[in-house]
């Protein structure tokens, strides 16, 4: 008897014990959710934040116009170059297309070009690469530049222009790749940092290194020349490896038809006489 009292005793005491137990657990849980939810949502503005500071910088590469891409701007050169200088440049001449610098560029046979440009670089690089107004942009920067290329030779300073002009451009473009592949490349969230501090910054170009046409490499009659990068001193090995992550990840985001139009470099020990960019990071560069 006093055994099966003392069973009832346990289990009145369960009974009123467990759903004290379980109120506990439901606000535990109800707190931990809450947490949750304000890490996800921290988390989102940052991504948020991150996002608008690349896209700030790409933009600022140029002009502040939203209808400028450097990436865009390269492959509407490389297309116009390939319809105007293909194959069966001499045998059909009077079938060629190429822009008038002598009139508008609005004029009728200027805008036929463009439309072919057009068509061709959303073949080559897909549709939803860039937009139809970016392209036009860029089809029309580019032909402002053939106009004004004609004027400097009649001044003869377009050779020096010219040299100035690419070796700039490259490094833009070579930022706004590196950019563009941050957040796929494999990379600890502390070294995606790093990249930031380094290609978020104002004076983010004076860390790219410069490519050069190599003269010692005979080029074929088709594609880019070969070009060779010279090492910068005063470069650390960290940062050149975050530069190499990023340009492998680059790379792999290209068809193989987008591949063979990008240009063959050679990296060689021979030192960049460019001089070590000021207020860098001392994980980046060597200050003595």
């Amino acid at each position: 008897m006093e055994s099966a009292n003392a069973e009832m005793e346990d289990r009145t005491v369960l009974s009123e014990e467990t759903p004290r137990a379980a109120l506990e657990d439901r606000d535990l849980l109800r707190r931990l959710l809450a947490e949750v939810s304000v890490i996800r949502k921290e988390n989102q503005q940052l991504k948020s934040q991150v996002t608008n500071l690349t896209t700030k910088t790409r933009r600022q590469l140029f002009e502040k116009s939203k209808d400028k891409d450097p990436e865009c701007s390269n492959a509407v050169r490389k297309v116009c170059k390939e319809l105007t200088k293909g194959e069966g440049q001499e045998e059909d001449q009077e079938n060629q297309l190429n822009f008038d610098l002598s009139v508008s560029f609005n004029s009728p046979e200027n805008k036929t070009m463009a439309r072919r440009v057009l068509k061709e670089v959303r073949s080559v690089y897909g549709k939803d690469k860039w937009t139809k107004a970016v392209i036009k942009s860029a089809v029309h920067q580019y032909w402002k530049s053939l106009r004004d290329d004609r004027t400097r030779k009649t001044n003869k300073k377009f050779e020096e222009h010219r040299s100035q002009m690419k070796q700039q451009n490259r490094l833009k473009r070579k930022l706004s790749r590196r950019l563009s592949s941050l957040e796929k490349a494999i990379l600890s969230d502390n070294d995606k940092e790093k990249a930031r501090e380094i290609f978020c910054s104002p004076n983010a170009i004076d860390f790219m290194s410069s490519e050069e046409s190599d003269n010692d490499d005979p080029a074929s009659s088709r594609g880019p020349k070969p070009r060779k990068v010279r090492k910068l001193v005063w470069e650390k090995s960290k940062l050149k490896n975050l530069k190499a992550k990023l340009d492998e990840a680059y790379l792999d985001g290209l068809s193989e038809k987008q591949r063979r139009a990008s240009a063959r470099l050679t990296r060689t020990e021979e030192p960049s006489v460019r001089p070590c960019p000021t207020n860098g990071p001392r994980w980046a560069i060597r200050t003595e």
